[in-house]
């Protein structure tokens, strides 16, 4: 019984290895599902932000829809995997979210730097962020996110 002891040990030791690296990879991916989720809230929340701006006019919701924008940015940036890892759900190669997030940059620095274009481009904007709202995970709102950067900068 001695000798069969460290064998039932050292089996039962590895099943419950197995089975605490499935939960483990089981909570990094509902950490991420989440982190997704709060992308594409923060999305929601900006282009809330921006049609009572421009439903109401005043110049400071211009600016509180605009801290909103930069909020989504950077959950977007929290929301992206290490480089090397790969979620299943994240529907981006390393350098397509980071084509991704130069041009939230851009579009943010635009919104930022001059005002009048970004009230100039309302409709475009408040459409590229319900897209992002409606799903982060269809590269559609990356592709109205882009139009809208060259229309802010070219305009």
């Amino acid at each position: 019984m001695k000798k069969r002891l460290p064998i039932i040990l050292a089996a039962v030791f590895a099943v419950l290895a197995v089975v605490f690296l499935c939960l483990w990879q089981a909570e990094r991916q509902n950490a991420f599902d989440e982190s997704l989720r709060f992308a594409q809230n923060e999305a929601a929340a900006a282009q809330t932000c921006f049609e009572e701006y421009r439903n109401q006019g005043a110049e400071r919701n211009y600016w509180f829809a605009v801290a909103e924008f930069r909020a989504f940015q950077q959950a977007f940036l929290a929301a992206a995997p290490e480089p090397g890892e790969r979620a299943a759900s994240w529907p981006y190669s390393h350098d397509a979210w980071s084509t991704a997030y130069i041009t939230l940059s851009a579009v943010h620095a635009d919104l930022t730097i001059h005002p009048e274009r970004g009230q100039e481009h309302l409709d475009k904007i408040i459409e590229a962020l319900s897209t992002a709202a409606a799903d982060i995970t269809d590269r559609n709102w990356e592709l109205r996110m882009m139009e809208l950067r060259n229309e802010l900068e070219y305009d």
